[in-house]
């Protein structure tokens, strides 16, 4: 556990942990792996009682994917606006519970990443996707009783971002735009 700041502080992931899932053998073990990892942080006298634990997983359902999904209690997606990705939005909100279960199903916040904008506005495009990826929320949350919801919040596109990436640090034009998502993520968990 590395300390990025006094509240903050950052768990890095090992190349192991993918060959992990591929070499061993007892799969249970694997699927109880976060769990179980989150037991020991909370049990650590040495370590402080968190607010928020993040994982960021890749966008595939792997046995540490499934491991990170039983547990959480919100489940943060992120959407490009274009077609597949919003076709794609359906596809994911109606495979997780067979994902996930037995385990219980986490709150669903599903918002736009990547949004061009014309000004400090999402385009007409983006405005279009946002209001379909929306409505599949929607739809979502009364067929399927999955607790989905589309946040107003988006992340626009900026090439800064990437470059915060290799230590350049987010662009604080588009630090708003974080915070807003945190807010959002924040009282969605609180509802």
């Amino acid at each position: 556990v590395y300390d990025i700041a006094d509240q903050f502080h950052f768990v890095p992931s090992v190349e192991d942990l993918y060959w992990l899932e591929l070499e061993v053998f007892d799969r249970d073990s694997v699927k109880d792996f976060i769990r179980r990892l989150l037991g020991k942080i909370t049990n650590s006298p040495n370590l402080p009682t968190y607010d928020y634990v993040l994982f960021d997983c890749p966008p595939s359902f792997t046995l540490l994917s499934y491991s990170v999904l039983s547990c959480c209690d919100l489940l943060l997606i992120p959407v490009n606006p274009d077609f597949f990705a919003a076709r794609g939005t359906s596809l994911i909100l109606n495979s997780l519970r067979m994902r996930i279960e037995p385990h219980p199903i986490p709150k669903i916040a599903v918002f736009m990443n990547k949004a061009k904008t014309w000004g400090n506005l999402p385009t007409k495009e983006v405005e279009f996707y946002m209001r379909e990826v929306d409505r599949v929320c929607r739809e979502a949350s009364t067929q399927k009783k999955i607790k989905a919801k589309f946040f107003k919040s988006y992340i626009r596109e900026r090439v800064g971002i990437k470059r915060a990436i290799t230590g350049g640090g987010v662009p604080s034009d588009l630090i708003p735009d974080f915070q807003n998502l945190w807010r959002e993520c924040v009282e969605f968990l609180n509802e």
